[in-house]
C-alpha cells in the first residue's frame, strides 16, 4: 500500500474511533480529553502554569490571568469587544504552523462560527464543574471534529499555545489517544473556529472545531 493510501486509511480509522471514544469520554469510561490527556497523558500536569482542568469540581478554584502575552504575534488584530480576539487568531496560526510541518494545507478561520463555538466552550466548562464527561457539546456547531483543552491559572494566549502544541505532540501513532493529532493535521479539513469560555471560578476552556 502506498504511503498516501495508508495515511488515508489510518485517518479514517482514527477519526471513527475518536468519534466513538469522545462521545463516551474514552474507551474505558474515562473523563475524555479535557486538559490532562490533551497536554500531558502522564500525570495530568502542565508546566509552567496552574492546575490542569479535570472533571473533578474540586479543582475549579483560583483565577486566570486574562492579559495578553508579550510574545504574541504583533500581526494579530485585537477586537476591543472580544477579550479572546488575539487568542482566536493565535489558535488558527499555530494550527496552520503544525499542519505545514506535515504538508497539510492551511485552515481558514471561520469567524462566523466563533460565537457558536464559544457556546460549546461554556457547555464544556459547566460539564467540567459538574464532573460530567467531556465532549457533550460535540456537533453543536456542525463540526466534523472537535478538540478540547482547559486549565486554570494560565494566561489566555499561553494556554492556547500549550493546547495546540499538546494536540500536535500526541502523534503520530496508532490508537484513539492520537486522535487530536490526526484531527489537527487532517488535510480534508479546510476551516477552523476556536472558542473560549472563562468561568467565574477561573476555569478556562478552549474548543477547536474543524470543518
Amino acid at each position: 500500500m502506498r504511503g498516501a493510501e495508508f495515511l488515508g486509511v489510518l485517518l479514517v480509522g482514527l477519526l471513527s474511533a475518536c468519534t466513538a471514544s469522545l462521545t463516551s469520554g474514552g474507551p474505558d469510561g474515562a473523563s475524555g480529553d479535557r486538559g490532562a490527556t490533551v497536554v500531558d497523558a502522564g500525570d495530568g500536569s502542565i508546566s509552567p502554569g496552574g492546575d490542569v482542568t479535570s472533571n473533578n469540581p474540586d479543582t475549579n478554584t483560583g483565577t486566570i490571568d486574562t492579559t495578553t502575552d508579550s510574545a504574541a504575534s504583533p500581526d494579530i488584530k485585537v477586537d476591543p469587544n472580544d477579550p479572546f480576539a488575539r487568542a482566536r487568531q493565535l489558535c488558527v496560526d499555530l494550527s496552520n504552523e503544525k499542519r505545514a510541518l506535515v504538508s497539510s494545507g492551511p485552515l481558514t478561520r471561520w469567524v462566523e462560527k466563533e460565537p457558536c463555538v464559544d457556546g460549546e466552550a461554556k457547555v464544556e466548562s459547566d460539564a467540567n464543574a459538574a464532573g460530567e464527561p467531556a465532549h457533550s457539546s460535540r456537533g453543536t456547531c456542525g463540526e466534523l471534529a472537535q478538540n478540547l483543552c482547559g486549565g486554570m491559572g494560565w494566561g489566555i494566549e499561553e494556554l492556547t499555545r500549550y493546547c495546540v502544541e499538546g494536540w500536535f505532540n500526541e502523534g503520530p501513532g496508532e490508537g484513539w489517544e492520537h486522535a487530536h493529532y490526526y484531527q489537527l493535521i487532517n488535510p480534508a479539513f479546510t476551516k477552523v473556529a476556536c472558542g473560549f469560555y472563562l468561568s467565574s471560578t477561573g476555569d478556562l476552556q478552549i474548543v477547536q472545531t474543524l470543518y
